[in-house]
């Protein structure tokens, strides 16, 4: 599952990767009309655009800059769910 084989690359280095939960990441790329590419599967493509999405959402909070700028990953991950989730849309 993505959830499992992302989860701890997110959690040794925040600073670099983000952990894969398909719906909800779907979510929040579609709110950005972002495409993942994503498949079920596992397979590095999907997990790539998932880096380059997450790298993205950071440029683009930095931009505005203020309490939105994101001291790692895990801030990025959570605006992306807050995103999917509609609470910032």
């Amino acid at each position: 599952k993505w959830t499992i084989q992302t989860f701890f690359l997110f959690m040794v280095y925040p600073d670099k990767y983000l952990f894969m939960k398909p719906t909800t990441t779907r979510n929040a790329a579609a709110a950005f009309s972002f495409d993942l590419k994503y498949k079920k599967d596992l397979n590095w493509r999907s997990y790539r655009n998932l880096l380059a999405f997450g790298k993205y959402v950071a440029d683009e909070l930095e931009k505005v800059g203020g309490n939105l700028q994101p001291q790692d990953m895990i801030d990025v991950q959570s605006f992306m769910w807050s995103i999917a989730q509609g609470r910032l849309v």
